[in-house]
């Protein structure tokens, strides 16, 4: 999709891309199109699903552009002086923009924290628009109107029944995943990796009259993911499934083009996926994505519980927490690495937009902070970016009933995802018992006395030996190890090419020879780093020959 403000005259008066839950694609665009007749823009508050688009009014000769409700489709926004452009497609604005001005704030925050924060991108007059963004612009000016927000992630719990929120947990999951099978014509696969949301999506997909076949991807010829994939298959009577080994020394130079080309602000590690998905040519949607987005709490990053002493603290201080929790680079590697550190501003800037979101409560600031920021960004490493061919993909993370649902929950239920485990339990059955993978431990937990004792201190010895010896009695190996991966040749070949790079916009922001010295040590400490500092590379190599700097 895109619209420009100098052909305004030539556009269609609709355009629809993505998927409506339970419509196949042209039933959507039919359906959304007629929504927009009868209701205007005010239909954007109930489309459930993943999508951007715009639509004409005739009447007031006044065009929408919008993006869906949880922003998980791109739309972007490039200002060049009176010019601007709409898209979905980064590389279009970035080739539509005449002048160039890279947002090293942006490039500091992907470095910092493995994603950007808010708006930012590479460049500064390209915007991603925020999530439910809805923008007016008058047809005849060409001027843009208004740009507002149709929907907010505001937390406002009002379900304190447990038995009621876990009944209205299973029917939002169970509906979610049924309206992932939207076209009857269509051949479907659902991910099976051994966890709790892959368990959720094949437990709910086994109720449907559709047959689907379920696959688990793994980097190494046995895995703990295989392992227990098998027996949710088992378990499940799921005779249609696929063991994928990826290859996965070479998946930097094999995918990384494609994942710049998709993809360019999320780090570059996540490339290797390709790999996996390239193997479902014959499937054309992939029931994936992690359920438990929403229904978990910002703790999941606190493993201290260090927030409990913040409660009750300045709003400043928890600022403070927020910034932290989600700093995930130490900052005097930063400083040794990239040459255009903001310091302190970088942090000011981060606690002036978390000002901006008028919120007193500790939960609420990181919970929202994550979801515009965080979960927006990285959540499309899977559902949303690796695909081949035709192949599409639906996740029940984006319908609005589990989205409206976790908003409507207490802190307690979503801490340590508790009401959605304790969920699974009650409604599973056997499935539940099943330990997980990279654990010795089913749904309900680690068992009391003697027993669970002993269980825990064997595993962790297994632990350990594996770790050691890359052999192990009970758990049956990682199916991901990207810091190797990333360490072997022709991928590190690859790495070493890309941080020589001569290209005055590299050699004026980074040091090459501390890369250079230190590169396999910082990705055994740090790959996803590292897989940011690659994306920046490959992005701005990419720039210079576009722009022929």
């Amino acid at each position: 999709m895109i619209v420009r403000s100098e052909r305004l005259t030539e556009i269609s008066s609709f355009c629809f891309e993505g998927f409506i839950f339970g419509l196949s694609e042209g039933e959507a665009k039919y359906y959304v199109s007629n929504e927009f007749i009868n209701k205007g823009k005010a239909a954007l508050k109930e489309l459930n699903g993943s999508f951007c688009g715009y639509y004409v009014d005739d009447e007031t000769q006044q065009l929408y552009v919008f993006n869906d409700r949880l922003g998980m489709v791109d739309l972007f926004l490039m200002k060049d002086g009176q010019e601007w452009l709409l898209c979905d497609d980064y590389w279009q604005a970035v080739k539509a923009n005449s002048s160039i001005s890279i947002n090293d704030m942006a490039i500091e925050q992907l470095l910092q924290f493995g994603y950007m924060h808010w708006n930012n991108t590479f460049l500064s007059e390209i915007d991603l628009c925020a999530p439910a963004t809805v923008i007016t612009i008058d047809i005849k000016s060409k001027s843009i109107l208004s740009t507002e927000r149709y929907w907010r992630h505001i937390p406002e719990p009002v379900i304190y029944n447990r038995s009621a929120a876990k009944e209205r947990l299973y029917e939002s999951i169970k509906k979610a995943v049924k309206e992932c099978f939207n076209d009857q014509q269509a051949t479907y696969a659902v991910a099976n990796s051994g966890g709790l949301d892959s368990r959720w999506n094949l437990f709910c997909a086994s109720q449907q009259e559709r047959h689907f076949a379920s696959y688990t991807y793994t980097g190494a010829k046995k895995s703990d993911a295989e392992f227990v994939s098998r027996k949710v298959n088992a378990l499940l009577k799921q005779t249609d499934s696929k063991y994928i080994e990826v290859c996965v020394n070479d998946f930097l130079p094999k995918y990384a083009n494609k994942h710049l080309d998709k993809t360019p602000m999320l780090p570059l590690y996540s490339a290797w996926y390709y790999g996996a998905f390239r193997q479902l040519e014959d499937v054309s949607v992939n029931v994936n994505g992690f359920i438990s987005t929403f229904l978990d709490a910002f703790t999941y990053m606190d493993k201290a519980n260090g927030y409990n002493y913040y409660l009750s603290q300045s709003l400043t201080d928890k600022y403070e927490f927020c910034y932290n929790l989600y700093n995930i680079t130490n900052a005097k590697l930063l400083s040794k690495v990239y040459l255009k550190s903001h310091g302190n501003r970088l942090k000011d800037s981060f606690m002036t937009h978390l000002d901006e979101l008028e919120m007193n409560d500790l939960g609420n600031i990181c919970d929202s902070f994550d979801f515009y920021c965080r979960q927006r960004r990285l959540n499309k490493n899977e559902s949303w970016t690796n695909f081949y061919g035709q192949m599409q993909s639906r996740s029940p993370l984006v319908h609005n009933d589990i989205v409206d649902l976790s908003l409507q929950l207490p802190f307690e239920m979503r801490d340590n995802r508790s009401l959605y485990v304790e969920t699974a339990c009650d409604v599973m059955g056997d499935l539940a018992g099943l330990r997980l993978e990279r654990s010795p431990w089913g749904l309900k937990g680690e068992e009391v006395g003697a027993k669970g004792f002993i269980k825990s201190t064997l595993w962790r010895a297994d632990l350990k030996l594996y770790k050691k010896t890359g052999h192990s009695f009970w758990f049956k190996g990682s199916h991901k190890d990207v810091a190797a991966w990333m360490c072997q040749y022709p991928n590190m070949e690859f790495i070493r090419q890309l941080i020589n790079s001569n290209n005055p916009l590299i050699i004026e922001r980074f040091n090459q020879n501390y890369l250079n010295d230190n590169i396999d040590a910082l990705i055994k400490k740090d790959f996803v780093f590292v897989s940011s500092l690659l994306t920046v590379f490959m992005f701005l190599n990419k720039l210079s020959d576009i722009k022929q700097i």
